[in-house]
């Protein structure tokens, strides 16, 4: 089928989605259309018409059909951007604009604060936050960049060469001492402004050293630190765990002080003790969780919901407090839900219940709004309730299109439009859709400018703009909305909207 290359609306949201929905296996679909509105105010290109479909129906799912509805979006605006700019990025960890001197500036995602374009340069990092710099790198303006996060918030002071972000609690900061010809003594390396772990073709070389600051206390952690890029640091909740220069695995707690007494860590900072052959899982901020006898079974990691137990040769799923929630399976899990689990190519229920008779290739649960799968079988797409249970099914073929990566929408080409298929058993005929969201919303033609519509009731949510683009970041979506100023999208004035279920 072929797609509507219109505008540019929601371009943030290729990169936001992956924040929005946990999926498994499978190549990324291609990423929606962007707004009329926006594409010809900012590239002047002229609309391709496409060729006209019959709209055939979606046959009748093989899977047992879901009694509940979904819920329709909701969107609450919750502020207003006025800059004097018409180049904003839209990233998970801020607004980033350009002012008219050529610095840059960082808005907060829900518009409350404004660093104002004070900064040389301005780039989205990992972790829902932005690296700043006060001056260009090089000369005697080494150490000059610090981290905003999405709130607005300055986490890390100005005053470093480079910031690698390795969790929600801890980033690497590197100070650059001096330029160096040996790879093995340098920390930073640096070409035309960019940054890398290793040494590149070309690039700058510096000496110096590394630290680990704490994002939520606002200090370095102590007797954390090293001199050389090659040393391995990666953070496990309020964990750090690097080698230091002996090449030596070290542990150490938030403090600095370093852990010997055997615990078991996970990636969301959760750790088994052991003492006098009976073991305790603790959460990341220590708190006791549950104990278990490892002559019942072993915890081998935590997987996004739930902690992975083996007995014999069979794993299972435990919550936090200690319940067995799953049945067993005889191979290890290749995905993780809050009601499902992907198995050896096939989607079960916790339960052991096969939900799709068929192979399946990917699998996404929607993290923004927690009530619906989007599920690529070999034959059919299927959307599923939080349950589990299959609201509508549609076959994979040529006429059919099913987004489930970048966007949660089920839709199929129809003679005019399209036709939408996200609530049970019901479809909304849609014309003129101008681009798509990550949260079951499209543009819609509302005369010379567009409207939101939730493809779960067929309803308008956001009337009358020029433009939209979206974000999702700590499983929220922000969407942007833009208003017209002499027949052009102005980046510059937005209002800002939380959609969601």
């Amino acid at each position: 089928m072929k797609k509507r290359v219109l505008c540019a609306f929601f371009a943030a949201a290729i990169a936001a989605i992956g924040a929005m929905a946990g999926c498994s296996g499978g190549n990324a679909p291609q990423s929606a259309a962007e707004s009329k509105a926006a594409s010809s105010a900012d590239a002047g290109a002229d609309k391709k018409e496409e060729d006209k479909a019959e709209q055939k129906p979606a046959e009748e799912s093989s899977e047992a059909e879901a009694t509940a509805t979904l819920e329709g979006l909701k969107a609450a605006k919750i502020g207003r951007v006025n800059v004097t700019s018409d180049k904003v990025e839209f990233t998970e960890g801020g607004i980033i604009y350009q002012g008219p001197d050529g610095k840059y500036g960082v808005v907060s995602l829900d518009g409350a604060k404004d660093t104002g374009p004070v900064y040389a340069s301005a780039r989205e990092a990992t972790y829902q936050t932005v690296i700043v710099t006060e001056k260009e790198f090089g000369g005697d303006a080494l150490n000059t960049s610090g981290l905003i996060g999405s709130d607005g918030s300055l986490l890390v002071p100005a005053k470093y060469a480079n910031i690698e972000v390795l969790n929600e609690r801890y980033a690497r900061v590197f100070t650059a001492d001096k330029e160096t010809s040996k790879e093995d003594n340098a920390v930073v390396f640096e070409k035309d402004g960019f940054f890398y772990s290793t040494a590149v073709s070309g690039c700058k070389m510096y000496s110096g050293k590394w630290e680990v600051y704490d994002l939520q206390k606002k200090e370095l952690v102590k007797n954390v630190s090293g001199t050389s890029a090659k040393q391995y640091v990666v953070a496990k909740g309020q964990f750090i765990l690097y080698y230091d220069a002996k090449e030596r695995q070290v542990t150490c707690d938030a403090k600095g002080v370093e852990v010997t007494d055997g615990k078991q860590i996970f990636d969301n900072g959760s750790y088994i003790f052991e003492m006098n052959g009976k073991s305790t899982v603790y959460s990341a901020d220590e708190k006791e969780l549950f104990r278990f006898d490892t002559k019942d079974y072993t915890i081998s990691s935590f997987m996004d919901y739930y902690y992975v137990g083996k007995k014999d040769k069979n794993y299972f799923l435990i919550d936090e407090t200690g319940e067995i929630v799953s049945a067993e399976f005889p191979e290890y899990f290749s995905k993780v839900f809050p009601g499902a689990v992907k198995v050896d190519n096939y989607l079960y229920a916790l339960d052991g219940t096969k939900l799709i008779s068929e192979k399946v290739t990917s699998v996404c649960f929607d993290t923004v709004n927690k009530d619906a799968y989007a599920v690529d079988g070999e034959s059919r797409s299927y959307l599923l309730d939080a349950k589990g249970k299959t609201v509508m099914s549609q076959p994979a073929d040529s006429d059919t299109y099913k987004d489930s990566t970048l966007e949660f929408l089920f839709w199929q080409k129809a003679t005019s439009g399209y036709r939408f298929y996200n609530v049970s058993d019901k479809a909304y005929s849609i014309e003129s859709v101008a681009g798509a969201s990550g949260s079951w919303v499209v543009a819609t033609e509302a005369g010379a400018l567009l409207n939101l519509t939730d493809t779960r009731s067929g309803a308008e949510i956001i009337d009358s703009y020029a433009g939209y683009r979206s974000v999702i970041s700590n499983g929220v979506e922000y969407v942007f909305a833009f208003n017209s100023v002499n027949g052009q999208v102005s980046r510059g004035s937005f209002d800002i909207y939380k959609v969601g279920v």
